[in-house]
């Protein structure tokens, strides 16, 4: 009786112990599985880092912000793309082994080299870029971003509505991708609302120090406007170069021409530049709520980029709750959003591309931007 009595005693306590760390293991798995791993890949060194620097810590406070309110935990693993294709493709591959949930990356450039792999793979990538022909609803490529499209087809048509002499325009196109796109984009939106035409096309590149031969091919041409196809570095130089050469020109150009880096780096060279940028109200309590607590962490203000940054994981976090909801894999979940609201406004989402309702004509001038038209887009 009494070896019995040990021997159910042995046996309680085998079963107690494999019980609790049966529970232990199903816990920790749990919460793993409620852990829900990011991947971005942004330029964070190199000299398109300025876009690093506002997108990096605006997805950190999405993710501090978002992590205080959910039964689940968002994990961003940021990768440098150094603003090189190459180097994106060898940060995607690092990410695939931490068996990363949703990419994001920004510049078309880079999202063009590994939009493949992501579709390869399986992964659903948000892209924070201006280029068209990114979006892929059927392989979850989405843009929460401006689209060079609309900002192409706004400046056209407020050109076009000012009754200007014919126009004789000279593009400044960066050598890459997102240049070819942004040409195309304006020339479409030319034919549309014609108010000029384009007498030359010159490619430049962000790596070039001495821009003073564009400036001489502006003058040789007898343009009188010059469209800025081109964003970083490239901008402010050549915009030095023109002023340098005293040319008489209108110079007009996209949100990559708005970011304060450029401003302050251009000088009075900028001034009267004509800018098409989207619209954000930022008296909106969520996008002031954001804008404060951004500069108390991080000690400066954010611009339009670290808002759809934010938005991009809002997005995201809207995937995921959908998601769970419905009990359905986060690539169904991507399909099932087609408006969300974020800080910047209403995105409405067709065929994997995000659309705002209006966009902004600013002239640049002493360092700030002022406001000449808003253009709804139905309009255009």
């Amino acid at each position: 009786m009494k070896k019995l009595l040990i021997s159910i005693s042995l046996f309680l306590i085998i079963v107690a112990i494999s019980f609790y760390f049966y529970q232990h293991t199903k816990n920790k798995t749990h919460q793993k599985e409620n852990i829900i791993k990011i991947g971005a890949i942004l330029p964070l060194t190199g000299n398109l880092a300025y876009f690093g620097e506002q997108e990096e810590p605006a997805m950190e406070l999405a993710e501090i912000n978002l992590n205080s309110n959910n039964n689940y935990k968002l994990n961003i693993l940021f990768e440098d793309s150094k603003g090189q294709p190459k180097e994106a493709v060898n940060a995607i591959n690092i990410l695939q082994t931490q068996n990363v949930s949703f990419l994001i990356s920004q510049l078309s450039s880079i999202t063009n080299a590994i939009k493949p792999i992501a579709i390869k793979n399986g992964i659903p990538l948000i892209t924070l870029a201006m280029d068209p022909t990114l979006p892929d609803a059927t392989h979850n490529i989405i843009r929460i971003y401006e689209s060079i499209e609309q900002e192409s087809l706004a400046l056209s048509f407020y050109f076009f509505n000012q009754n200007i002499d014919t126009a004789r325009i000279f593009v400044v196109m960066i050598n890459d991708v997102w240049g070819e796109k942004a040409l195309q984009s304006f020339q479409i939106a030319l034919n549309k609302y014609p108010f000029g035409e384009i007498v030359r096309v010159e490619k430049v590149s962000n790596q070039k120090k001495d821009f003073r031969d564009i400036a001489e091919k502006i003058k040789s041409s007898n343009a009188n406007y010059v469209y800025f196809a081109t964003y970083g570095p490239s901008v402010f130089k050549v915009l030095k170069a023109i002023k340098e050469q005293k040319l008489k020109v209108h110079n007009f150009g996209n949100l990559s021409s708005t970011w304060q880096y450029i401003i302050n780096n251009s000088g009075s060279a900028i001034d009267n530049m004509i800018v098409a940028m989207p619209n954000i109200d930022t008296s909106n309590s969520n996008f002031l709520k954001f804008k404060n607590e951004f500069i108390s962490k991080y000690n400066y203000e954010p611009e339009y980029e670290a808002a759809f940054s934010y938005d991009a994981i809002l997005y995201i976090n809207e995937i995921i709750k959908l998601a769970k909801e419905k009990n359905i894999s986060f690539s169904d979940a991507v399909k099932g959003i087609k408006m969300f609201k974020g800080i910047v406004g209403n995105y409405h989402i067709k065929n994997g591309a995000s659309y705002l309702n209006i966009v902004d004509i600013n002239k640049i001038k002493q360092n700030k931007k002022e406001l000449l038209k808003k253009i709804k887009v139905t309009d255009l």
